[in-house]
């Protein structure tokens, strides 16, 4: 952990602004568009007006624009009806290619396509701002305090996730401010299945902990790591 991760994160959130306020738009432009196409090509091919299937290298051709462009709209519009909008313009796009489905490569092509656009990831919405529901699951949870005597202490709760199969996990906790001390921490698992917790390093600006189950997990595991990281005032010494 470095003292510039939270510029770096700025940073990254900045960019991320721009991206959202200049790609979006043009996704949804090019997403009324590429719908309007698709519909005008299906009604061409089911009236006879196209009526021969699209050769093997044009088809790969369309087949991969047509998936590169429909996971852009998945990964960064975030919205169920336009994932819903692309998958649709991707199924009319291979009825116009390939019908009546006669050749087993297109099968193949247009499968493979649909199999690669529900692996895509959909990008998490940021939460609006306030306090968390009932239904929230707490995964961080820090409270810095400053004692009489000028000592300072974070207290927290880190929630560390294990996937099936999966024994150690590293967690990160962040102190910002950074400690002007190093400072000293102390870790303890406090609730979920027997989980051995230690901590790995420690700079003035955050901790790195390391959990590991007692064996590996079958199933989703969760543990619930509670940590105290304090800096005593030199006048406390």
């Amino acid at each position: 952990m470095l003292a510039t991760d939270g510029t770096w994160r700025e940073a990254d959130d900045a960019v991320d602004d721009w991206l959202s306020a200049v790609v979006a738009p043009a996704l949804i432009g090019s997403l009324v568009l590429a719908l309007a196409v698709a519909i005008f090509l299906f009604v061409r091919r089911l009236s006879g007006a196209l009526d021969t299937p699209l050769a093997l290298a044009p088809l790969v051709l369309t087949a991969s624009a047509v998936l590169a462009w429909s996971a852009a709209i998945r990964w960064r519009l975030r919205d169920r009806r336009a994932d819903w909008l692309a998958a649709l313009v991707l199924a009319l796009f291979a009825i116009a290619c390939s019908f009546p489905g006669s050749r087993a490569f297109d099968w193949v092509a247009w499968l493979a396509a649909f199999a690669v656009y529900g692996l895509v990831p959909t990008r998490r919405s940021s939460p609006a701002v306030g306090s968390p529901s009932a239904a929230d699951q707490v995964v961080q949870q820090l409270t810095r305090s400053r004692a009489a005597d000028g000592s300072e202490a974070i207290h927290g709760t880190l929630l560390a996730e294990f996937a099936p199969g999966e024994r150690i996990v590293v967690l990160h906790a962040a102190f910002c401010p950074p400690f002007e001390r190093l400072p000293s921490v102390d870790v303890e698992a406090a609730d979920g299945p027997v989980c051995d917790v230690k901590v790995a390093q420690v700079l003035h600006q955050g901790a790195r902990l390391e959990a590991r189950l007692s064996r590996a997990s079958t199933a989703a595991e969760r543990v619930t790591i509670d940590f105290a990281a304090t800096v005593h005032s030199p006048l406390a010494d």
